[in-house]
């Protein structure tokens, strides 16, 4: 057995010595920190999302960042984004009913 089937039979101690269960946690240990230095490397340390689509989406913002700082003009960016944003349409929601919330 090899990798999840292992972890399934960690749930009997009678499949696995002591030994063996060291194994695998020293095994998991080398690869928490092999992805350690992968994200410190890859300057990706100090994400603070948990989902890969987050951290995606994370990443992709921090690699934009330093574009905003440069020398481009604000103005200019401002209105390409709100005409991008303008373009974006939001499809028929079928079954959806929003009413608005009446306030005080």
């Amino acid at each position: 057995m090899t990798g999840i089937d292992e972890l399934g039979a960690l749930l009997h101690p009678e499949e696995y010595s002591a030994e063996e269960t060291a194994g695998l946690y020293r095994q998991r240990w080398q690869a928490e920190l092999h992805l350690r230095i992968i994200k410190i490397v890859l300057q990706m340390d100090h994400l603070h999302c948990k989902t890969p689509e987050r951290v995606r989406n994370e990443i992709w913002l921090n690699a934009f960042l330093p574009m905003l700082h440069g020398g481009i003009d604000l103005d200019c960016w401002c209105r390409s984004l709100l005409a991008v944003i303008a373009s974006h349409a939001v499809g028929n929601r079928t079954d959806r009913l929003e009413p608005r919330a009446r306030k005080r």
